[in-house]
Formats: C-alpha cells, sequence, structure tokens
C-alpha cells in the first residue's frame, strides 16, 4: 500500500510539471506488480531479519544464495530499506555466486528505486555495472526513460539511451526510439546540466608506487568512452539502426552520430554515398545540434574539421537539405506510433514475466529447502560417526595400546629426524652468511 502510495505521488508530481507522457498509465503495471507482497513467501518475510541473516552469511562465508537475494530485493517496498538494497546487491555482486542472479532481481532492484523516487541512486548503481551488476532489461528502460522525460530529468535519460548503446542493441522499437529522443532533448538543453558534475580538484601531495611493469595504454573505443559527444554520437549512430534505412530521421541522426563521435573518416564517406541518393533527404535541424555540441569553445582542436563539414552539408541541394519539418516533432511522432503499435504486447509480455518469475521462486525456493534439509541430515550423520568413533576408542583402549604406542613412537622419532634436519640446514645457513668471496683481479 505505501509503495502504490508513493508511485501516485511520483505521478502527481511529474503531472504538476506538466510534461509530455508518452507511456500509459497500463503500461506500468503497477497493480500486478504490488501484488508480489501479497504472495505467501514474501508476506512471511521480515525485512529486517532477512537483512541481518543476510549480512552475517555475506561477512562470514562470503557468499549468499541468489533466491534470498531475490526475495530481500522483491521484499523492499520502503524508500527507508533503500540503503541496505544498495549494500545487498554491491556485496552479493563481488561474490561467485554473482553468476546465479535471478532476472527478477535487477528488475526489482530498478522497480523499488522508481516507486521511491530515488533516481540518484538508481542512477549510481546502473552506471557502476562492474560493482553492482545491475543491467535494465527493454521494459525497466522503457519505464526509466519515459518517468525521467516527464520529470525534464534529460541528462539520466540519456544516460539509459547510452547504457542500451552500449550493449548494442536496438531490436526493442520503443527503447531505440526513447533512446533517441532522449539524447536529442538532452542536446537540446545541454546548457541546463552538465553530464558529469564539476569538481574541484585539490593538491594532493605526490605518492609514488612501485610496480613491476607499466601496461601499455589501451582504449576499446566503446566501454572506455568517457567523452559526452562521443557518447551521444554513438549512441544515435546505434540506436538509429531501429528505424528504416530511408528514413530521414535515422539518415539525420546518423549523420549528427558520426560529427559528435568525430569520426570524420565515416561522417564523410556517409555524406559522399547520401549525395548519390536523390530521393532521400535530411533535415537541418541536425546541423543546429551539430553547432550546440561544438559551441562554447568545446573541441576547439576538431574546430575546423567541424565548419568544414558543416559547410559542405549547408552545400547540399535544398532537395536533400530540408528546413521542415521538426526532427524532433518528427521524432515525437514516431514514438508515439511506435508505442501504440508495441504498447499492448509489451504489457502482455510483462504480467506474463511476472508470473513465470513467480513460478521459478516457488521451485527454487524448494529445491533450497531440499538442500539445506540434506546438509543437515550429513552433518548429522558425520556428528553420529565422529561420536561412535570416541566411544569405540574408549571401549577398545586397552586392545590397542600396543598398537597406539608404536604410532606415538613412529611420531618421535620422525620428529627428531625433522629437527636434526633443521639443524644442519640452519647451520649451512650461518656458514654460507660469513661467507667472503676472494677478489678477482
Amino acid at each position: 500500500m505505501n509503495g502504490l502510495c508513493r508511485s501516485l505521488r511520483l505521478v502527481c508530481t511529474i503531472r504538476s510539471l506538466g510534461k509530455r507522457s508518452f507511456l500509459s498509465e497500463a503500461y506500468r503495471c503497477q497493480e500486478a506488480w504490488a501484488q508480489r507482497l501479497n504472495t505467501p513467501i514474501l508476506k512471511k518475510i521480515n525485512i529486517d531479519e532477512m537483512y541481518r541473516e543476510l549480512d552475517q552469511t555475506l561477512e562470514s562465508k562470503g557468499k549468499a544464495s541468489a533466491i534470498d537475494i531475490d526475495l530481500f530485493s522483491n521484499s523492499v517496498a520502503d524508500e527507508s530499506y533503500a540503503d541496505e538494497l544498495e549494500d545487498i546487491i554491491h556485496r552479493f555482486r563481488l561474490t561467485p555466486s554473482t553468476t546465479d542472479l535471478l532476472p527478477s532481481t535487477p528488475h526489482a532492484v530498478i522497480r523499488s528505486f522508481i516507486d521511491m523516487g530515488n533516481f540518484e541512486a538508481l542512477m549510481r548503481i546502473l552506471n557502476d555495472r562492474l560493482n553492482y551488476g545491475i543491467f535494465p532489461d527493454y521494459y525497466c528502460s522503457n519505464l526509466l526513460l519515459d518517468t525521467l522525460l516527464k520529470m525534464g530529468q534529460f541528462r539520466d535519460a540519456a544516460r539509459i539511451a547510452t547504457f542500451q548503446m552500449l550493449q548494442e542493441d536496438w531490436n526493442h522499437p520503443i527503447t531505440s526510439c526513447f533512446g533517441l529522443y532522449a539524447c536529442h532533448m538532452y542536446l537540446k538543453n545541454k546548457e541546463n546540466e552538465l553530464w558529469e558534475p564539476e569538481i574541484k580538484d585539490e593538491p594532493e601531495e605526490e605518492v609514488k608506487v612501485r610496480v613491476k611493469y607499466i601496461r601499455n595504454p589501451y582504449f576499446d573505443d566503446h566501454f572506455d568512452l568517457r567523452d559526452t559527444n562521443h557518447l551521444i554520437g554513438k549512441t544515435f549512430v546505434i540506436l538509429s539502426r531501429a528505424l528504416p534505412e530511408n528514413d530521414p530521421i535515422r539518415l539525420t541522426y546518423e549523420l549528427v552520430g558520426w560529427s559528435l563521435y568525430e569520426k570524420w573518416d565515416k561522417a564523410k564517406a556517409f555524406l559522399e554515398k547520401f549525395k548519390s541518393s536523390k530521393e532521400e533527404y535530411i533535415l537541418y535541424e541536425g546541423i543546429t545540434l551539430i553547432e550546440k555540441a561544438f559551441s562554447e569553445g568545446e573541441r576547439t582542436q576538431s574546430k575546423e574539421q567541424v565548419q568544414e563539414f558543416l559547410s559542405s552539408i549547408k552545400n547540399l541541394p535544398k532537395v536533400q537539405l530540408r528546413e521542415e519539418p521538426s526532427l524532433l516533432s518528427l521524432m515525437e511522432d514516431r514514438l508515439k506510433q511506435v508505442i501504440s503499435q508495441q504498447e499492448k504486447n509489451d504489457i502482455t509480455q510483462q504480467l506474463e514475466q511476472y508470473n513465470i518469475w513467480g513460478e521459478e521462486r516457488m521451485e527454487m525456493l524448494k529445491k533450497q529447502a531440499e538442500m539445506y534439509q540434506r546438509e543437515f541430515k550429513l552433518k548429522k550423520i558425520e556428528e553420529k560417526k565422529k561420536e561412535l568413533i570416541e566411544k569405540e576408542e574408549m571401549l577398545f583402549f586397552f586392545d590397542k595400546k600396543d598398537e597406539l604406542d608404536m604410532v606415538i613412537e613412529k611420531n618421535e622419532e620422525i620428529k627428531r629426524i625433522y629437527e636434526n634436519e633443521q639443524k644442519k640446514k640452519k647451520k649451512v645457513e650461518e656458514a654460507d652468511d660469513g661467507y667472503i668471496p676472494p677478489d678477482v683481479k
């Protein structure tokens, strides 16, 4: 009930901002998502006790059960447990059991933080994939993009689009169109929101560390990308592949993408190939995006290349470079069209997925209970065997006294031999320490 109230409060806040909504309320599947808390398994969970148990297990054993992590993640319905959820997910990621992470766990983490309205923590978790291992699926990406765009948080929405680019996945039409729109909106409002917060450099004491060898610098031009324009540019290039080849939206975004990515050879090759086609055209608004991205003194080293490339675009015939219609309005219309075609299918699939996850959770719990019961029985058997051995030793002590004496004597002999060897070794080492080599002429 508290989660539902927070979601309603979040929706009211979004509506009060007056931002345009793309996805319908039905897309959120809020009722089905909230229904998980009424399942017999999650009803029995005391979240405070479960956190303490998981904390002790991770501390003592260095690992935890994936189903326990999933149950805890799905049980969180209160923003007061945001720190605990982040802590458990991070620590579980560092264990060998992280390979067993259930698909429903990342979904639960993302939806919980969305319901809390804690987007700062959520973006930190999603951006640090190495230490958290939370990757949004299509459905969660769409929810996040829609919510962030309605709230006017264009930078974070563009970040979600770049995550999709890093996975090189443009198969879902809604996610790809959302990503293109988010990147466009970020560039349009770039001056209001920096990609990275400004950090004032403080003088630090120089520390020298001895290393065995220095690694050669390596840049993979994908996961190592940190430059804002490069990230946005490559996102335009990859996500635009979801659109038809001769679509002016795709052509314009691809041209903008190669420019921001500063792959001038590919940008020029694209432009030359485009010139040979008389039926295709691009939109002038793309030039505006390029100019805005390289404005305010940015990329001074590429200033001449940018101006040269922009001039070659502006020299295109009017048939191939059109000022109308607006690129952004076309993208909005295309996004609405794709949502109207795909939304019902996504909702149906997600509702089915909730049922599948519930059944899988029950099955895994049964298997875990059987495993614990088997381990308990084995432990009892080992304890019984140890007890019987001790009783046997007591009952037959005098019968086996001679054997025990021989074992003791043999162990003492081995000990004496070892001690003598150590003494000889020590004398040789002392003699070596005192050795002075002769002078060599």
